[in-house]
């Protein structure tokens, strides 16, 4: 299940004057968008065309929707005994610990027998027993992975583990695509798996300062809620705003702490940009679940971070939005929650 935000919840939207190319592909249930110039090089969009390929390959390495997937081979074996992975594999899992460790567990691929026992896997979200509760957080922890870089394997240590990459393979991908793009020479362009995740190089015009980019009402998203400029980073975004039921008069979202085993963050969506999409995806869904305040704790000891948050007032419709760590000059905030300012 990928914890980022869909397009239909709280994605931000991205400015398409008429003057961008745009090469588009499926891939990993979305669709990833290449935006070049008009004036870039003839050779770009085939290049980026390319680049969108090589994300498809990359998605039949990490599809758990595929029995004949290396992350599939991984979650039927591992428990059992050391699994030799595709190294594209190995590396994300690598990714994905580092960043586990760094959020002191609040990110973690192993999480998903929490969400399955939450009901969220199916989108019919309910609590569950003690006793699921407590099954599920036995097969949950990171620290649980074994990874050996010489033999390029991984081992469970507890049965009933498996990995998902949801919530970190599009930023993968994303930065794999950016590399391809990038050594090829291609400059100025933005890229995206169904908007979620973002990533953008050079400027959209000269003289622009990158590329801008509306981030949208977590409930509403038809609304604009400010607008942020992004060059040379990422940007992903992650929230509950759609998936959510009420448990004893308590607004429980499908971003499970995988230390708690129970919902949790107290924003309504987490938008982080860092300098790659990997980091950028798995750092939005571990610091969306620790809360604005351990977030905001985070990204201003880490250089390179900045966040935007948005929380429910209480009582009300509207929203708060919180900006850390990004410069004034980079982030507009829209006092009237414009629908299409870009």
């Amino acid at each position: 299940m990928n914890n980022a935000a869909s397009p239909s919840e709280n994605s931000p939207s991205i400015a398409r004057p008429g003057e961008l190319i745009s090469v588009i592909r499926p891939a990993m249930a979305t669709e990833f968008e290449v935006l070049m110039p008009a004036d870039v090089d003839r050779e770009a969009p085939e290049i980026a065309l390319e680049a969108l390929e090589w994300i498809r390959t990359l998605e039949g390495i990490f599809s758990v929707y595929r029995s004949d997937s290396d992350i599939s081979k991984l979650n039927r074996e591992a428990a059992e005994r050391p699994v030799r992975v595709d190294p594209h594999l190995f590396k994300i899992v690598q990714q994905a610990v580092a960043i586990s460790e760094a959020t002191g567990g609040a990110f973690d691929i192993t999480a998903g027998p929490l969400v399955d026992a939450w009901g969220f896997t199916n989108r019919s979200g309910r609590k569950p027993s003690d006793e699921e509760l407590a099954a599920a957080l036995q097969a949950v922890g990171y620290q649980n992975l074994e990874l050996d870089a010489d033999q390029q394997t991984i081992r469970f240590k507890q049965p009933g583990m498996r990995i998902n990459l949801g919530a970190i393979g599009k930023g993968y991908a994303l930065d794999q695509a950016v590399a391809m793009l990038v050594t090829s020479g291609v400059e100025n362009f933005l890229i995206h798996g169904g908007q979620s995740s973002i990533v953008a190089r050079g400027s959209r015009r000269p003289g622009e300062p990158g590329w801008p980019i509306a981030l949208s009402h977590p409930i509403r998203p038809q609304r604009k809620l400010g607008r942020v400029w992004l060059q040379n980073e990422s940007l992903s975004t992650s929230g509950s705003g759609k998936q959510f039921f009420h448990y004893r008069g308590q607004r429980l979202g499908h971003m499970i702490d995988p230390r708690t085993g129970w919902p949790g963050g107290d924003l309504l969506s987490l938008t982080l940009i860092a300098k790659v999409a990997a980091e950028s995806d798995a750092l939005a869904t571990g610091l969306f679940v620790d809360g604005i305040q351990k977030a905001t704790q985070f990204v201003e000891t880490n250089q390179g971070l900045g966040i935007v948050g948005v929380a429910e007032v209480a009582r009300s419709s509207e929203v708060e939005v919180v900006a850390v760590a990004i410069a004034d000059e980079r982030w507009e905030p829209f006092q009237e929650s414009p629908r299409d300012q870009n």
